[in-house]
């Protein structure tokens, strides 16, 4: 007696030596692999349909024309994401990697749920170290235009007195310890806190920002 598994039957039958039982045992086979496919298929399109956030709710903001009355101003970019200043008081993170767009059998513009949880969590913690007072205010996701497509922004409040890096007569080690105390001591693990993601206010303080690989 041969193997009874689907591939082994139709290849004897299509020699012409088929064994007793081939042609009954070919059909439960191939009604079972019908049911593996079909439900291997309807798995398939649930992972898709979860793996895509709508983000038609959010606010689209268009970064540079009329909107803003001149051009924005790029003062910042790292791996993940591209600051800017909108205004004397505002200014946004276009986060790079996470791309809005139409795509096929999904409506209205979507964003992957991986960069949409992300931006969500940043957003959440450094609101979170805002209100201990050792980071800048977050405004919340939108969807920004630039360059002819779309991306997650993070609005927030924009401080003029510069980051840390650019401040070569500062000791990095004077503002890193004190911030880093500060946000251990409500429980948050920044992981990226370096002289560019530190940035002074008018009045001389200095706060935290960039809370995109922080964790509680």
């Amino acid at each position: 007696m041969g193997c009874d598994c689907i591939k082994c039957v139709r290849r004897r039958i299509e020699e012409n030596r088929p064994e007793a039982g081939d042609l009954a045992n070919l059909a439960d086979l191939e009604r079972r692999e019908a049911e593996v496919l079909a439900r291997e298929e309807e798995a398939r399109a649930k992972r898709e349909r979860e793996r895509w956030v709508n983000v038609d709710r959010l606010r689209v903001m268009t970064l540079r024309g009329s909107k803003w009355g001149r051009s924005s101003e790029r003062l910042k970019a790292g791996a993940y994401g591209s600051y800017f200043r909108l205004n004397k008081r505002q200014g946004i993170k276009i986060l790079r990697a996470a791309c809005v767009k139409e795509r096929p059998g999904r409506p209205g513009l979507t964003v992957d749920r991986y960069e949409w949880t992300r931006a969500t969590n940043e957003v959440a913690m450094q609101n979170f170290a805002h209100s201990q007072g050792v980071a800048v205010r977050c405004g919340g996701v939108v969807v920004v235009r630039w360059k002819k497509y779309l991306y997650l922004g993070l609005l927030m409040k924009h401080l003029d007195g510069g980051c840390l890096g650019d401040q070569s007569e500062i000791a990095w080690n004077s503002v890193q310890n004190p911030l880093n105390r500060a946000l251990m001591r409500v429980g948050l693990y920044h992981r990226d806190l370096h002289e560019f993601n530190v940035v002074r206010s008018h009045r001389g303080r200095w706060y935290a920002i960039d809370f995109g690989n922080s964790s509680y």
